[in-house]
């Protein structure tokens, strides 16, 4: 439903008469989309930003706290959290909690309160309007810090007393119209070229107007229709396409592409199959299987939804609900399903990440209790070898996606123990909780050294040497940096396989690792400790992926290794490729032969 220009000023400016209205769009002072508007009979479209050059108004009267009462509710544009902790910043009186009572149409209300003692009320209250306006979610009627402009004004109320819901649509396209969204002339050739994501510039359409996960239609500056995409919410990445322009019917539902996924994965979900030992690796892989910015990992007996995309959001229990029909034989009709949201971009605070969407948490045998006051580990296998993981609920505001596996490297630990010889020696750089060094010696590896530089993770290794009954005798854990341990190394020491999987950076001592800087002079330093015939697996995933075959090659060179082979390790048949879009991709991986 759209309102005209003078209809929208009179909200923000009550006492004001028509001829000062009038005299603000004379002079130019009320812009659309960076175009100065004319006539006071322009209809504005809802979530439309406008922008008023001339100052006026003043801030909205804030509510006084009753005595005994603390904090209060407020309306906002949907946060993907459900609960947390707005980061107290300059200037502020206190940090602020918030907790999500109930969503409708984009819109959700939140009851806030001061997550340290008492707080003297106004100033309380003005820390709400910041925290929220920076956090790119401003209270419905803040105009003064970017809210949009409602009827009824500022949504904002002390303690627990109602607060009326706006009995018009707040965003672009909730009415049911189709909603296009134009894009710039570089966005167009950047799409075309089939890469899924549209980036804001100051030539394409502010996607602000659109709450996330809206459906648009997606036009070039000529008109051309370029698909169909899913607004981003706030922030440089605004929109993820999911269907081109040909692209029509049954096959873009939610429910066909969760059925091609399983498809894709026949071979691991087969019964009988050496693979069904395995039960750790990636349902849904984003872009790569068209469910943009939704990821699902099998984690044993439970589901684990990394959220990337908060337009992910509007198709993610569609997709669940299609995804336990799929696997029912194997996971039973109601599987426990944790939820963590991992955004690019988040304000500051501590945000509760991790969640149980829906069923309950396994009480599965085998299952071990983690370290004091974490909750409960699982315990999952990858071609029957066993492995602890920590699906995060014990730390529910970290941020970081990671549950102490990575599956993308199955095939690689298949790949390393294929082709040396039984009872080699094995030398894991960056071991994190040691699933190449565990692969080894549960193979046909007679001895291991895992180097990382935390303790905890290499506890970790530990257990899960114990836990498949492996004798500590044949493995050695140091805790050291990588660059450190190979520097210190005898010249004549020798692995049959050394694998190098590094972050891309990280806080190591008094030297940072940085990838791009300390990985060339590793690998050359790797490859004179590799028997002739020995295997060196090397993955990166930075920016300059691409370029690794090459690094690896001349870093034989200088050191002056002959390789025998030098061949692609990608990861496995769950982490599908999309052409042109590298950033879907967890890694690239190379397998070097010594002569």
């Amino acid at each position: 439903m759209s309102l005209d220009l003078d209809a929208l000023l009179l909200r923000i400016w009550p006492e004001s008469q028509q001829a000062d209205r009038e005299g603000l769009v004379s002079r130019g002072s009320v812009l659309a989309a960076g175009d100065k508007l004319r006539r006071l009979q322009t209809r504005i479209a809802p979530g439309e930003r406008l922008e008023l050059r001339e100052p006026f108004g003043e801030s909205p009267v804030l509510p006084s706290l009753a005595a005994g009462v603390r904090g209060g509710r407020v309306l906002v544009p949907g946060l993907p959290w459900r609960s947390g902790t707005l980061a107290r910043r300059r200037g502020m009186t206190s940090a602020v909690r918030f907790e999500r009572l109930d969503e409708r149409d984009g819109v959700q209300l939140l009851e806030v309160t001061p997550a340290e003692g008492e707080a003297e009320a106004s100033a309380f209250f003005e820390d709400v309007l910041r925290s929220l306006a920076e956090s790119g979610r401003p209270v419905l009627g803040d105009v003064l810090r970017g809210g949009i402009l409602i009827a009824g004004g500022l949504r904002l109320v002390a303690g627990d007393a109602s607060l009326a819901w706006p009995g018009e649509p707040v965003f672009a396209g909730a009415s049911g119209e189709a909603p296009v969204l134009h894009v710039s002339r570089a966005t167009e050739r950047i799409v075309g070229r089939g890469h899924p994501w549209i980036l804001h510039d100051d030539e394409s359409d502010d996607a602000s107007r659109f709450a996330p996960g809206t459906r648009v239609q997606v036009e070039g500056p000529d008109g051309a229709s370029l698909g169909v995409a899913h607004c981003d919410g706030p922030g440089q990445l605004t929109a993820r396409m999911w269907a081109g322009p040909a692209q029509s019917g049954g096959s873009d539902s939610v429910e066909a592409r969760v059925a091609e996924a399983l498809g894709r994965r026949s071979a691991l979900l087969e019964p009988g199959s050496r693979r069904a030992r395995t039960d750790v690796f990636r349902l849904l892989h984003g872009e790569g299987d068209r469910l943009p910015g939704l990821f699902v990992d099998r984690l044993g007996p439970l589901l684990r939804v990394l959220v990337t995309s908060e337009g992910a959001l509007g198709y993610r229990d569609r997709a669940l609900d299609a995804l336990v029909r799929g696997l029912e034989g194997s996971l039973g009709g109601d599987p426990g399903v944790i939820e963590v949201v991992h955004l690019r971009e988040r304000p500051p605070g501590d945000l509760v990440c991790t969640r149980v969407l829906r069923g309950a948490l396994p009480d599965a045998p085998g299952s071990t209790a983690s370290e004091a006051g974490a909750s409960t580990r699982l315990v999952v296998q990858e071609a029957g070898v066993q492995f602890l993981v920590d699906p995060g609920l014990s730390r529910p505001t970290r941020a970081s996606p990671g549950f102490g596996l990575y599956p993308d490297q199955r095939d690689n630990r298949a790949r390393l123990l294929a082709g040396v010889r039984k009872g080699g020696r094995l030398l894991n750089l960056f071991a994190h909780t040691g699933a190449f060094s565990v692969s080894w010696l549960a193979g046909q590896g007679a001895t291991a050294v895992s180097v990382d530089l935390s303790g905890a993770y290499l506890r970790w290794l530990e257990e899960n040497l114990a836990r498949n009954g492996i004798d500590p005798i044949v493995h050695q854990s140091v805790r050291s940096d990588g660059r450190r341990y190979l520097e210190t190394l005898d010249r004549s020491e020798r692995f049959d396989a050394i694998v190098i999987d590094p972050p891309t950076a990280a806080a190591a001592g008094r030297r940072f690792w940085s990838v791009a800087r300390d990985l060339p002079p590793l690998i050359a330093s790797a490859l004179a400790h590799l028997q002739p015939g020995g295997r060196l697996l090397v993955s990166r995933n930075d920016r300059k992926r691409a370029a690794l075959r090459e690094l690896v090659a001349e870093a034989a060179k200088l050191k002056g290794v002959r390789l025998a082979a030098l061949e692609s390790a990608p990861p496995g048949i769950d982490f599908p490729r999309r052409k042109g879009f590298p950033e879907g991709d967890p890694f690239t991986g190379v397998l070097a032969t010594r002569a």
